[in-house]
């Protein structure tokens, strides 16, 4: 009888141990991952403040790479350095990860994922707007290259104080969405796009708190967006075709998408609004274009 309970305390002490240490070898391997993200964003972080191209080519994921410079060509802006001394820019310098809070940190098929928290508490503005601050979740995403991690994109979402608090409790079920994780498809990395033959030079002005947009402009996708955003690109004279779509997320309100047109830098024009409380997931529309 005392061999057996020997035996089995033996065995009970195994097992615990066994699961002690791939407990340890789990949180391990999230602390590596996420300082590999850490480090990762800092290059490309660091390439933005020296202004350095080689850098920031390096540092990027070559389909984000490829991305953002084929949207340089598409606004007819002089990249990177008008991204560097942009708002873009502004953005990202202003990200300092040691100021955040980290949340999370996946990998999943060289794609990554690094979900950070800017409380409320840490004023987060890299714009300099002022104003009562809020609280910003970040998910930060990368793809490995080469064996690599290499920056993608880091979009961003406002969030309520509840929102917050449960978050800074350890209640990360917030994070089970999938937009949170990483996807484990790597894009590819797409042609340098021609020059834009366009005739009037627009923006385009989203303010839909709560949804996730995107646009296509005929037959240009322009970058997917969260809540405000004014993004520059072009339209033609004549007919044009715009395709919006959304998908409302918790707490949606105040759809509203416009499109400003100006020629020879004259003062803009409103070419295009639309204004809906609950919108289609996807609505095509036409609009005309003819000024001098």
């Amino acid at each position: 009888m005392e061999q057996s309970l020997i035996s089995s305390s033996l065995i009970a002490i195994t097992f615990s141990s066994f699961c002690m240490i791939g407990f340890a070898q789990t949180s391990q391997s999230s602390r590596n991952l996420e300082t590999d993200f850490k480090t990762a964003f800092d290059k490309f972080r660091q390439s933005i403040i020296a202004k350095d191209t080689e850098q920031l080519k390096a540092a990027m994921a070559a389909s984000s790479y490829m991305k953002m410079k084929n949207q340089g060509i598409a606004y007819k802006m002089d990249f990177p350095k008008d991204f560097f001394e942009g708002m873009g820019g502004k953005m990202y310098t202003g990200l300092d990860l040691n100021k955040f809070k980290i949340l999370r940190a996946l990998e999943n098929n060289n794609t990554g994922t690094l979900v950070t928290l800017a409380a409320k508490s840490a004023k987060f503005d890299p714009f300099d707007r002022g104003g009562d601050p809020q609280a910003m979740l970040f998910t930060f995403s990368f793809i490995k290259e080469g064996g690599v991690w290499k920056f993608n994109e880091a979009p961003m979402e406002p969030i309520e104080d509840a929102e917050e608090a449960k978050l800074l409790k350890g209640d990360l079920s917030k994070l089970d969405d999938h937009q949170y994780k990483p996807s484990g498809i790597v894009p590819p990395s797409p042609e340098e796009e021609a020059a834009p033959n366009y005739d009037y030079e627009a923006v385009l002005n989203i303010n839909s708190f709560g949804y996730e947009v995107e646009v296509t402009l005929n037959g240009k996708v322009l970058r997917k967006t969260q809540g405000n955003s004014a993004q520059r690109t072009g339209i033609k004279k004549g007919e044009n075709t715009i395709v919006i779509k959304s998908k409302a997320l918790d707490g949606a309100y105040d759809f509203n998408v416009a499109i400003s047109a100006t020629k020879d830098g004259k003062s803009p024009i409103e070419v295009f609004s639309i204004k809906v409380e609950k919108p289609e997931p996807v609505i095509t529309k036409t609009f005309k274009v003819d000024f001098d």
